[in-house]
Order: C-alpha cells, then sequence, then structure tokens
C-alpha cells in the first residue's frame, strides 16, 4: 500500500488541478454523510468519482464547541455513492476543499472583473 507521502501527492495534484480547472466539482444532492457539514463536492479523474466535504462532531457527549474535531475527507464512492475507500487525511486536505469553494464561488472571476473596473 502507498505511503502517507504519495497521497499526499496526489491531494496536492488534486488541488493544483482544481486551481486551474482541469478538475471540476459539482455540489452532490441526495448523497449524504454522518457529521458532514456544508456541501459534499463530488469529481470524476480517471474513472473514479471522488468525494470531497467537511466533518465537524463533538469529541465526546456534551462537549463545548471548541472540543469538536473537524476535518476534511476525500474518499471513492461507487455507483451507489456508498464509501469505496477514504482517502488517508493528509495536510493537504484543507486547501483542496478551499480550492473547491473557490471555484465553486466564482470568486476568481469576480475579483478579475471587480479590479478590471477600477479607475487609476
Amino acid at each position: 500500500m502507498p505511503d502517507l507521502s504519495e497521497w499526499e501527492r496526489a491531494v496536492q495534484r488534486l488541488t493544483e488541478q482544481t486551481e486551474r480547472g482541469v478538475v471540476s466539482w459539482i455540489i452532490t444532492h441526495g448523497v449524504e454523510r454522518r457529521d458532514s457539514e456544508g456541501s459534499i463536492y463530488r469529481a470524476g479523474v480517471q474513472g473514479k468519482s471522488i468525494l470531497c466535504y467537511k466533518y465537524h462532531y463533538p469529541e465526546y457527549e456534551g462537549a463545548t464547541e471548541d472540543e469538536w474535531i473537524s476535518g476534511v475527507i476525500v474518499e471513492f464512492i461507487d455507483s451507489e455513492n456508498e464509501t469505496e475507500w477514504r482517502w488517508p487525511e493528509t495536510s493537504s486536505h484543507e486547501r483542496l476543499l478551499d480550492a473547491i469553494h473557490y471555484r465553486q464561488s466564482g470568486a476568481g472571476g469576480f475579483l478579475n472583473r471587480f479590479l478590471a473596473d477600477e479607475k487609476p
């Protein structure tokens, strides 16, 4: 099985391809994951369906908000939206989700148009 550094490189490459628009993500509808927070995104890469989403849950019953655990999950799914395999968590997972949000929001296009309207 590949070591964590290879999965780190894979997440970094997925992030770079997302930032460049090579990999496109869509918001999934009808796909639920326990403890997910916000939208769940899906992309097709090399014949595999990949989900990416944030999770957030209490570390223990009665935990205060600052005692909750959160992170980002990347996983392969099958045609029934069931998890086939969850990617090992890496330090780049958050950056990937940020790149997805940036592309989904249209922030780059907005920024270019908005700054183009600036008058010297």
